[in-house]
């Protein structure tokens, strides 16, 4: 193909969010190649730039030659999850989600998309932007790289839910409208996903059914069919109308099943709705063990195992550097055996484990001393008063102060020290 690009002047200084405007063009000249037969001419052009202030209003357009889109059809392009049947002339769908996001983000810049377009004549897409002026930056000047790092699991305090989906432009989309309510972690396929989700232990997953390497049907039944991950509830997606779909999807152990298009509020909805569920289910699961008797009677081996668990964390509670690997020395264990143990008997991971003892025991200090928070926070293992403040917020709703407070208040209502 013929792929051109004509800018109106040599350089042009101005600030922008260099992936919105980035996912912009992709997906402009991404469509025009793909709806562009093999010897056609793609064009790029970035024209008639004017200043208004300290705006600055630029005109970009994306030409093409390809098969072209019937007028009736040209405004409902912009439509989430449409798609015009090509009858066979491309091979790839797509989502029908990435001029959806173009148009959201040219809006987020004042701006206006459109597109003109004939029937085996090719496309016209034009769309201005209204950018702040910038200065000129020196030669050889880098802009740092973003440094994404994932926040430690014993930090983690909103949901963390896994979105595994191919289809970038939708993957984006999910991401986007997730992230206010949960921390977001990602994948490409349902191998990435499983891997991802044994290093991050996330509280749901979203996946897409088809996909390359291991599909959502595939990922959730090996979700659910070992001990380490069968907790993780499991929310699929597809585009297509299979054939007893909704069947295939829960008996391949998901717990919800959506068919594109849909509302993304109800999304969210169900998301929320499954989070709280399996919440519960911990926390009645949880109260089969208790954490402030150690000298409980043995009566199995799960029992004698817990027994000795406990122990070694009360006996060491006040170790800030009580760890992990501490634990597993103890107990002859591998970190894996380990977790595993503990997921299937208590619902916890070793590291809520510890800290749910350590905050059970600061509770109990809370109500029965007449200690400082501080000192309790130390006595009970936490180096720092302040995320001990965070985390016992994020297990009573209150903080230690308020707990203090409440207990004199109501002296009766005692919290069940369990796990």
């Amino acid at each position: 193909m013929d792929y051109s690009f004509y800018p109106c002047q040599e350089k042009l200084y101005c600030r922008f969010d260099r992936n919105k405007v980035e996912r912009v063009l992709f997906n402009l000249i991404y469509n025009a190649f793909k709806f562009t037969k093999k010897g056609g001419d793609i064009a790029v052009t970035l024209s008639s730039v004017s200043m208004v202030d300290t705006k600055l209003h630029v005109y970009l357009e994306v030409r093409d030659t390809g098969i072209g889109i019937p007028e009736q059809l040209q405004q409902s392009i912009f439509e989430s999850f449409f798609q015009h049947d090509t009858e066979g002339i491309v091979a790839s769908q797509g989502s029908g989600i990435g001029l959806s996001i173009a148009q959201s983000f040219v809006q987020m810049y004042h701006g206006e998309i459109s597109v003109n377009s004939q029937p085996d004549s090719g496309s016209t897409f034009k769309f201005d932007l209204w950018l702040d002026q910038a200065e000129p930056l020196y030669e050889g000047l880098q802009e740092p790289e973003a440094v994404v790092s994932a926040q430690p699991l014993e930090l983690r305090q909103s949901p963390l839910v896994l979105i595994i989906e191919d289809d970038e432009d939708f993957r984006y989309y999910l991401h986007e409208s997730l992230k206010e309510h949960y921390q977001i972690i990602e994948a490409t396929n349902g191998k990435d996903g499983w891997q991802k989700a044994l290093f991050h232990h996330p509280d749901l997953v979203v996946s897409d059914v088809q996909m390359p390497y291991m599909n959502g049907m595939e990922f959730s039944q090996k979700l659910a069919q070992d001990k380490r991950t069968k907790h993780i509830p499991v929310v699929l997606l597809t585009a297509s109308q299979v054939d007893n779909g909704l069947v295939c999807g829960l008996e391949s152990g998901a717990v919800g099943y959506l068919t594109k298009p849909f509302d993304m509020d109800v999304l969210v909805a169900k998301v929320n709705s499954l989070l709280q569920l399996n919440q519960a289910f911990k926390e009645v699961y949880s109260k089969q063990v208790s954490i402030l008797a150690p000298e409980m009677t043995i009566k199995s081996e799960k029992d004698k195992f817990l027994q000795k668990v406990l122990s070694y964390v009360h006996d060491n509670i006040d170790n800030p550097q009580l760890s992990v690997e501490a634990l597993s020395a103890h107990t002859s264990m591998s970190r894996a055996s380990l977790y595993n143990k503990l997921l299937e008997l208590t619902g916890m991971s070793p590291v809520d484990f510890i800290r749910s003892v350590k905050l059970e025991k600061a509770a109990s200090l809370l109500e029965k001393s007449d200690k400082s928070i501080s000192e309790i926070a130390y006595e009970t293992g936490f180096a720092n008063p302040n995320y001990f403040t965070k985390v016992f917020k994020a297990k009573y709703q209150m903080t230690p102060s308020e707990y203090i407070q409440s207990q004199k208040v109501h002296p009766s209502n005692k919290h069940t020290i369990v796990a």
